[in-house]
This record gives C-alpha cells, structure tokens and sequence, in this order.
C-alpha cells in the first residue's frame, strides 16, 4: 500500500494521532462534525494547523493510501520520523506562516530532509488571514523539497490548482469556518495521494518530451537544450523568433467547449504560433521550458506563460505532465527565474520537478542530471492514464458571492 508521512511543524499539538481520527470519518460531514466538536471543546480542541491537515489526511486516505502521523513538537518526533521517512512514498508538510514564512519547525524538519528521490511533495499552511503569507511560506517549502530532489504538487484541479491547502484562522478553534481553506488542504490530500500512487506503482513507459526554448542569446540555450535532452524521445522547439501574441485579459478564455485539440483562444491572428500551433503543446508527458535569463537575451517567455492562460482553463490540458524548467545564468548572476518557472508551471495542474540551473559556459551536466530524474518521475507518470478534470473559475466565484453579500449585483 502507498504510504504518505504527514508531519505537523506546528509548536502546539492537541496530542491526537491525526491520521487515526481521520480513518474513523466516513462522510465529509463526519470530518466537518469532528472538527466542529474539538474547535469548541476548551481541554480537547485541534490547533488551526491541525485542523488543515486533518483535512489533507482524511482525504489521502479515502483515495486508499495509509498515512502515518508525525507531530515534530512531542518528544517522541526523532525516532518516530526515522523508522517513516525511510518507507514513504509521499510527504505531506502543514504548520502554521510566520511573517509569510513557516515556523522553525519546519525550517529545522527541512533542513534535514532526505533525497526525495522524485517522491512528490506538498504542503498546507495557516495564516492568520487570506492574505497572510501562505501563498509564500508554501513556495519556500516547495522550493526546500526541491532542492533535496522531492517532486512537488499542489492542490488538485478541483479546489483551484495552487501551491497547496492555504487556510485562514486567527483564534484556536476558528479554522472551522474557513470552507475554502478546507477544501484547498482536501484537494492538496487528494492531489498528493494520486501522484504518489502512481509514482510508487511500477507501470513505466516512454515519455513524450517536449523542450521549449524561450529565452536565447546567440543560441546558448539551444544548445543547452540539445544537452540536456540528449538520448531522449524529445522534441525541440526554439519559439524566440515566433509571434506569439500578447494576452488581452479578456474574459472569454476558452471562447467556447470542445476537445482538446481545437485552439479556443480568442487571439486567432493568422501569424500568431500558438493560434497555429496548438497541437505540438499536447500530450506530452515531460515539459522542460528553457530560458537564458539575460538582460541581452531574445524572449517570449512572458509572453508564452500569460497566452497559456487558455490552455489552463480549457480543462487543463497539460494536466499530470511533469515539469522541469531549466535556466542558464551569466556566470556569477543568479537570478529567481528557476524559482518563478517552477511557481507559473505549478498552476497547470502538474508535477515539478527540481530546476536545472547552468552557468554560461559553465558544465551543463548539472542540469542534464535534474533532466534525467525529472524523466525517471514521467515513466511513472506516463503509464497512469490522465484523469478527466473541469476547469473551474473559484477566484471569480468568490468575487461574485463576495459582490452579492455587499448589494453589488
């Protein structure tokens, strides 16, 4: 059975084996009822952050998976955390933000994090308000489970494809009342669940690499683009001279339903390449977007993100694709472009895989390296069919429940 190790860096625990309280709750209203019960019990209740990853838990595990609990704050965490990390198959992280950061119980967890070894990742985090920091303590540790070779995912497609759950409570006990909280930690359980399902079974097959170069000076990441991808059933294609049309904001994105393979965005320009090139985006299984982050660099790669809005709500075509971006740096300037790929990526509903970072003129075996495990991972991913999923405006629902509370609709 897949196993996933869920470990709360919150300072404050309730003491309850999280994971056991979340197998005893069949119903969503179960789950619901349960936290209701101990947010108002003053001996007994959950902390906020506990309450977000119950969440995550119970739904990991309704997908069939076994979850084992780990509060980092109680004695026993050192020993407990050893004999789990070494049988895993997932990591799920939750604590609370400090100053849109995680606490030092996780920074302390992190540090000592093993070599994921292409396990995937993610995380649900408790800040103080909507905006209080979540969206940023989830990217930190996204980019902490990166670095040590982790795979990572977000939430899943249901509950808005983000960095994960992003929960809002101030006083102990007032998580409860935060549905959209709960329901981005669920779909962060569910999300990690099916990767981790997948990647731990062991159907493999031949992934379909797309490479994309999108930013270039005098073909430098071309030719890193041939290195890296070396051996590989790859594609190549250097899109810096291309007309790619700016995004309109427009409100009609896709213009209308339909399969996959019909281009539904309203830029239908005769000369645009994404108007005539739809059909080479699809299907593939490993996504390794290119960029040469110089001032002197050609680039469309801003461009090419915001146009790909349409393909992010035409029902998320690129869905369960992995991703590895990859960025070549003037020697002695990094920059955050690997950080903001893995980040923009993210939103497609796909998996990230660590970033391939090269110095001009430096060694580029680095970076064919975090290729080839980002490869490893799509075998899995390849083999497991794609499941269907709808695209769903949240962020303009909340915008129209919100206007209809204040009298403006």
């Amino acid at each position: 059975m897949t196993r996933i190790l869920a470990v709360n860096t919150s300072p404050r625990a309730s003491g309850r084996d999280l994971a056991v309280a979340a197998s005893k709750l069949p119903t969503v209203a179960s789950l619901l009822g349960y936290i209701e019960t101990h947010s108002c019990l003053t001996r007994s209740r959950l902390s906020n952050s506990e309450v977000y990853l119950l969440a995550a838990i119970w739904e990991a595990q309704k997908a069939g998976v076994h979850v084992d609990y780990v509060p980092v704050c109680e004695p026993s965490y050192g020993a407990r955390l050893g004999e789990c990390r070494r049988e895993c198959d997932g990591l799920l992280l939750g604590g609370p933000v400090y100053f849109g950061d995680r606490s030092s119980l996780a920074e302390t967890f992190l540090r000592a994090l093993p070599d994921g070894n292409g396990r995937p990742f993610a995380a649900v985090a408790c800040g103080a308000k909507r905006n209080g920091g979540q969206e940023t303590s989830l990217v930190y540790q996204m980019m902490d489970a990166l670095a040590a070779g982790w795979t990572v995912v977000g939430n899943d497609a249901a509950t808005t494809s983000q960095y994960g759950g992003t929960g809002v409570a101030g006083d102990v006990g007032s998580a409860r009342r935060d549905g959209y909280g709960l329901d981005t930690s669920r779909g962060t359980g569910r999300r990690l669940a099916a990767v981790a399902s997948t990647l731990a079974g062991t159907a493999k097959a031949r992934p379909r690499v797309l490479a994309l170069v999108l930013a270039d000076d005098e073909g430098a990441a071309l030719d890193v683009a041939r290195t890296v991808t070396d051996g590989l059933d790859a594609e190549i294609i250097d899109l810096t001279a291309a007309d790619i049309r700016r995004c309109i904001a427009c409100d009609l994105c896709p213009t209308e339903h339909g399969p996959d393979e019909d281009y539904r965005c309203i830029i239908a320009a005769k000369g645009d390449w994404l108007a005539q090139n739809h059909g080479r985006l699809l299907g593939a299984d490993l996504i390794i977007p290119i960029v040469y982050d110089s001032p002197r660099a050609v680039s469309v790669y801003q461009r090419f993100l915001e146009r790909s809005r349409y393909i992010r709500r035409s029902d998320y075509i690129l869905r369960g694709a992995v991703v590895c971006p990859v960025v070549l740096y003037d020697a002695g300037r990094i920059g955050v472009m690997h950080l903001r790929m893995s980040t923009a990526w993210m939103r497609h509903n796909t998996v990230i895989s660590r970033a391939g970072v090269v110095m001009r003129g430096g060694d580029v075996l680095r970076a064919a390296h975090a290729v080839a495990e980002a490869h490893h991972v799509a075998r899995n991913m390849a083999a497991a069919p794609r499941a269907d999923v709808t695209y769903s405006a949240v962020g303009y629902g909340i915008s129209k429940a919100r206007d209809a509370r204040e009298g403006r609709v």
